[in-house]
Parts: C-alpha cells; structure tokens; sequence
C-alpha cells in the first residue's frame, strides 16, 4: 500500500506534458516582467517621493539594506570613488603661480570665501523674492550677482569641481581627485590658506592647506545634538585672525564653509531669532507639513544666512591690517516642492532651477577699493551677466594678484575689462 503512494505521484508527473517555448517568446516575457516591476517602482516612488527623500536623506544607512541595489551601489562606489585613486600620484596644477608686485607699501590681503550650502537664489530678497529674507545684507555695500549656475546639485558634486579648475562640462572627478586646485595655486602663489568647516569636510579640496580645528568653547556655545550653527564661523573666524603674530604680513585666503540651508531639517539651521516666518515646519519628516510650512522654515535659513553674511563684512570692517573681502558662494540650490520635487540632488540635464540657480554676493573695503579700483569697477558691471561657479577658479587667483597659466581667461571675470591687473 505505501508503494502505491509512491508510485501514483510518479505515473501523474510523466503524463504531464511540457511544451517547449521559444527562445525569443521568453525573452520578450521576461522583458516586460522588468519592464512592468520598473514601472511600478517607478509610479510607488513619485507618488511618494516627498516620504522617500526625507527618509533616506536622514537615514543613509537604509540605503544599504535595499537588495539588490546595496551590491550593485556598493561596487560602484568603491569602484568610482576608490579604486581609480589607489596609487594615483598628485599631479601638479599650476605650478608657475605667483603673485604680481604691488606697490610695497600697499597693505596684504586677506579674502574670505564663504561656500554656502543649500542656498538658492531665487529665496533671496536681493533677487527680486517678495519676503524680506535679506534684511541685512540689503543695506550692505555689496555686489549681488543674481545669475549664476552651480556645478551640480549636490556638494560632493559641486565642492571639488569649484575648487577643481576644470568648467563643469569638462569636470572629471577621478582627475580633480588627484589633481592640484584653487587653495593650492593660491599657497603657491604665498598666501597662507586656511579652511574653517561647520559642515561635513571640503571633500577633498583643501587636503594640502591649514584646517583650522572649531575651539571647543565655540562648539559648546553654538553646538546641540552634533550639529552647529553658523554663529560658530564668525566666532571661529575672530578668534583664528587673533592668533595672527603682528609681525606676520602674509596675504590670507581663508575659506568658510557653511551648514546653510542644509535640510530637510530646515529649522534645525536658524536659531529663534531668525525665524520671522510662520508657521515652520519642525520636523524631518517634511511630509507631514504643508507647503507655507516647508517654505516658510527654508526662508528662514536663508534669512540666518544674510545675517551671518553681514556679520563676517562687519568684522571685516574692523580690521586695519589688511585689505579685506568676501565672497560668497552657495555649492548647489534646493527644491522644496517645486514640479513635485524635495530637496536636491537630481541630474543635471533634468534639475530644475531651484537646485541650480545658485546666490553669489562680493563686498570689499574701503583700502582694497582704493588700491583695486579697477578690479572692483569691472565686477561692479557684471551683477546682471550670466555666470557660473566655472568662474570662482579664474576670478578669485586674478582677485588676489595670482598669475598663472592654467588660469582661463574667458573665465576670468576681470579679463573683460582693460587695465584690470
């Protein structure tokens, strides 16, 4: 009797007739079964997009658990991002780069570069934004530079291709990896360089100058739950320009780099006091809040970043030792809800303006308007070009008196007009 259990099950399985498909036919089956999943990953995300953003954005490391995207991502990076710098020898950049003679009894210089983060231009009140979210910079004596592109839309994109040299159609970041960039040439050339960081590393741009390490009595002022706000930066930067000997006349370069507009945790970034906006939006999780909500905790880091702005001019205004600048330039925009988009990070040839469209403002002093007359005239005629972050490379190092071949003139904000250097 246990044989016949046995048996019967064997007997049904060879009378069961299997039809041989065509090679083609399965293909085609297995295609629009891709095809068909795609598609509905496709629809779950946009439907959803706002969710999916704010969540992986905060939580990066879920990025590791989706199969089998973690493998591939995880060979790629390594592959991108490792492998072709193992063993790659630095490669020199600029290395003709010296300053021009100035009259002698001309004071130093000393130019702040802030690198702004997440700030895009259209939220700014100096272009045209109907909430006043430039209260103080609107009544500093500045040059706002109203049309102007980032390199990408994200900052490990944006960051090294600035500082890179290379114009954003021409970056290749293997190269800019290994190769000499702007804060070099500029060390070369004899400025003492020196990066101040309230965000997460210049991503490889200043490797080979000073990195000035934030005082911890700065952090335990400014500092909650890791994060910092940029209060820290003119603290920092005060206490860095007291440590100067009084004898040290070197020309400085000194970079800020911002925790800006960082999101989603928009009103993370601004304290109280700066948050004239309301209702805010005081959550990661963006999607519970509405559109007034969300913009109006932007704006508000926008508003806190014009007041951080104008406190670096002002103590700029106090120092006598030097001729004094700032330029400011954010790495990449945002969208916040924008045809249906959050936060940043989308291709280039598809990000709409709010990612790209970037805010850049200059101030000088009285001593280098006085002694760079034509510099400061020449960029005073240029507010309403269209620029880009292709243009920090070449204008800064000419900004500073920095000649050197690798400079590109049709990029040079002050080859355009006569007599400039």
């Amino acid at each position: 009797m246990d044989n016949f259990f046995v048996i019967l099950p064997i007997f049904l399985i060879t009378q069961v007739k299997f039809k041989q498909e065509k090679v083609s036919r399965l293909l085609l089956k297995k295609v629009f079964s891709l095809v068909a999943s795609f598609a509905v990953v496709g629809v779950l995300l946009f439907t959803y997009y706002v969710d999916f953003a704010a969540i992986f954005r905060e939580h990066r490391d879920l990025k590791g658990m989706i199969s089998p995207q973690n493998s591939i991502s995880s060979l790629m990076s390594y592959y991108h991002k490792k492998a072709p710098k193992k063993n790659l020898p630095l490669v020199i950049y600029g290395q003709d780069a010296h300053q021009v003679q100035r009259v002698q009894k001309n004071l130093p210089k000393l130019m702040i570069l802030v690198v702004g983060e997440t700030a895009r231009a259209e939220s700014f009140s100096l272009n045209g934004y109907a909430k006043n979210t430039n209260p103080e910079l609107s009544k500093q004596d500045i040059f706002n530079f109203s049309q102007v592109s980032s390199c990408g839309t994200a900052t490990a994109v944006s960051v090294p291709c600035m500082f890179s040299g290379m114009p954003r159609v021409d970056y290749n970041e293997q190269l800019a990896s290994h190769r000499e960039g702007l804060l070099d040439i500029a060390k070369r050339a004899g400025y003492q360089v020196t990066w101040i960081d309230n965000n997460s590393g210049c991503k490889g741009a200043c490797d080979r100058v000073e990195q000035y390490q934030i005082p911890e009595n700065l952090k335990k002022k400014w500092c909650k739950d890791g994060e910092c706000y940029d209060d820290i930066l003119i603290d920092s930067l005060k206490q860095y320009l007291a440590t100067i000997a009084k004898d040290d006349d070197r020309p400085r370069l000194i970079v800020l780099h911002q925790v800006g507009s960082h999101g989603p945790a928009y009103y993370k970034r601004a304290p109280e006091a700066y948050q004239p906006f309301k209702p805010t939006c005081d959550t990661n999780a963006i999607q519970g809040c509405s559109q007034t909500e969300l913009l109006n905790s932007y704006d508000n880091t926008i508003v806190y970043t014009d007041h951080v702005l104008s406190q670096m001019i002002n103590t700029l205004k106090e120092i006598s030792k030097y001729q004094t600048g700032l330029w400011y330039l954010s790495d990449h925009g945002e969208s916040t809800g924008e045809h249906g988009l959050y936060l940043h990070g989308s291709p280039y040839a598809i990000a709409p303006s709010q990612q790209t469209h970037v805010p850049m403002i200059m101030w000088f002093s009285e001593s280098w308007k006085q002694h760079n007359l034509a510099q400061v005239n020449c960029l005073s005629q240029q507010t309403k070009q269209k620029l880009s972050q292709d243009n920090l490379f070449p204008s800064l190092l000419s900004l500073l008196d920095v000649k050197t071949q690798v400079i590109n003139p049709q990029l040079d904000m002050l080859h355009s007009c006569a007599h400039v250097n």
